[in-house]
């Protein structure tokens, strides 16, 4: 079992956060500097997606974010 601070620790972006939303899926949150956006992620609980696919997830989100800073 893991938990949300592991999944940012491992994707090391100081800009992304990961949080439960009320409504019962999860957000990826990424914040650098007036560049944000979230990404939903449509699973009830964390564990229900392997450690490796919520790492992907979030550092595609983050590389799309900041791609988006070069433009």
């Amino acid at each position: 079992m893991f938990n949300s601070v592991t999944v940012v620790h491992l994707i090391g972006d100081p800009c992304l956060k990961l949080y439960r939303h009320w409504k019962g899926y999860w957000c990826f949150a990424f914040d650098d500097d007036g560049l944000c956006d979230t990404h939903r992620v449509n699973v009830k609980n964390l564990n229900d997606l392997p450690l490796e696919t919520w790492v992907n997830e979030g550092r595609e989100f983050a590389a799309a974010m900041r791609a988006k800073r070069k433009r």
